[in-house]
């Protein structure tokens, strides 16, 4: 039988941006503890892709949004189809060992939750940086794994 992995979910949608109404910083979202089980189902590449996903919530300790398919491409120096490629598969990988929200149309993001400067719409650009909250959330991704991205 396949063991199922509980995800954090970060509260309520809340955008973590400075400038707005005064007052104290944004405060980053609380970490979980990484889930090292499944950290260790992950391969080298896995955490690369998510690192460069998540580059930006690691080295700010998670003030922000994890960045665009397009970003990563950039980023990997890949094209942009062969990043949205390997997301896809780290999706369907991380689905199949138990993790939920990641398959289907709606996960639950409003579509104006979204960055502005999304390129893609609807579930594509939802999966991704959903994926991306995910893992720095639950410790998938690690500021050690930076190093991948050499």
């Amino acid at each position: 039988m396949a063991e199922r992995f509980e995800a954090t979910e970060l509260g309520g949608g809340a955008r973590h941006r400075g400038g707005g109404g005064g007052g104290a910083p944004p405060r980053p979202p609380p970490r979980a503890e990484p889930t090292e089980q499944l950290r260790g189902e992950l391969a080298e590449d896995d955490l690369r892709l998510l690192a460069a996903l998540c580059e930006g919530l690691l080295r700010s300790g998670g003030v922000g949004e994890p960045v665009s398919t397009r970003e990563v491409a950039d980023r990997l120096g890949l094209s942009r189809k062969a990043a949205e490629n390997r997301l896809a598969r780290l999706r369907t990988r991380l689905s199949s060992l138990g993790v939920d929200g990641l398959q289907g149309t709606s996960l639950g993001i409003p579509e104006d939750d979204q960055p502005a400067d999304s390129p893609a719409s609807g579930s594509a650009a939802n999966y991704v940086a959903h994926l991306g909250r995910l893992a720095y959330a639950n410790g998938w991704v690690l500021d050690e794994d930076l190093r991948l991205l050499g």
